[in-house]
């Protein structure tokens, strides 16, 4: 659903977005639109545990179907013009299957200040000090599985 998924809290409706490659402004009347749409679908939630790492940077942990690893900086915090460091987590691999991530230092949970990724891996920045320790939980769908459902939608004036 991309980076911001629009989909309903009951998860029964969702909005898509179908591009095509003719333009078709005012031509809408009596085109039919077949296709497919992939739906990701899960029934087990799993988690990592609270995994503790070095904060300023650590040696990838493994878990099924992802990796996790750890990485301080001031890079970012510097152009936010905020000052601090902050820690990052980086997940690398089944980014579909990722629910959320939480970052805790000192039994404190610590905020997310944003993230950037690409197509297998992302990072997430979060307030707290390069010094120490944070520890990490993932949650995740255990079984999640792409379903590919086709539809035909005839618009009519």
């Amino acid at each position: 659903m991309g980076s911001f998924p629009k989909i309903t809290e009951d998860g029964k409706a969702a909005i898509i977005s179908i591009e095509g490659t003719d333009a078709l402004l005012g031509k809408v009347d009596g085109l039919t639109l077949t296709g497919a749409v992939t739906l990701m679908l899960g029934n087990e939630v799993a988690k990592t545990g609270p995994v503790e790492m070095e904060a300023k940077g650590s040696e990838p942990k493994q878990f099924p179907g992802f990796t996790i690893m750890t990485g301080g900086t001031d890079v970012s915090a510097k152009w936010q013009n905020k000052g601090d460091p902050e820690v990052q987590v980086t997940i690398e691999g089944n980014l579909d299957a990722i629910i959320e991530v939480k970052a805790t230092q000192g039994g404190k949970a610590l905020k997310s200040s944003g993230s950037f990724f690409d197509d297998s891996w992302k990072t997430i920045q979060f307030g707290g000090s390069i010094e120490g320790k944070v520890t990490i939980e993932v949650t995740y769908w255990k079984d999640l599985k792409a379903l590919k459902v086709p539809f035909t939608v005839a618009l009519k004036p």
